[in-house]
């Protein structure tokens, strides 16, 4: 059951990635482990106070 939501993930956060014509050099990418697998997260600079704090963490 895990693997199908797995996949999805894994494929959305790849579109995300890779079709963002967002200069990458301005945004921040997070990795998450977990017990479960790795999760990717993209910080983008239009929300400043949030990058901040996740960073922070």
């Amino acid at each position: 059951m895990h693997t199908p939501i797995k996949f999805l993930f894994i494929a959305l956060a790849f579109i995300v990635v890779n079709c963002s014509e967002r200069d990458k050099n301005m945004d921040s990418l997070v990795k998450i482990h977990t017990s479960l697998g790795d999760i990717t997260v993209l910080l983008f600079d239009d929300t400043p106070k949030h990058k901040e704090s996740f960073l922070s963490m």
